[in-house]
């Protein structure tokens, strides 16, 4: 509904989006559920930046990824 690509995985089974500047794939590990929120954490397997949203020292250019 939403219009988006679905992206392979590589070390998960759901795919990530198409298109996005940067993405992780994560490992669920443990989910803490109180009466306001709930904290779920992961672990990180897996991240990946595009390159061209990236400054000549490697970090992200908001001109240039306009999030």
């Amino acid at each position: 509904m939403a219009g988006l690509e679905a992206k392979a995985s590589t070390m998960i089974l759901p795919p990530g989006i198409a298109g996005c500047y940067a993405w992780m794939e994560c490992q669920w590990v443990r989910e803490y559920r109180e009466k306001e929120y709930v904290l779920v954490v992961g672990k990180v397997l897996r991240m990946e930046v595009n390159d061209g949203v990236l400054d000549p020292d490697g970090k992200l250019d908001p001109e240039k990824a306009q999030p």
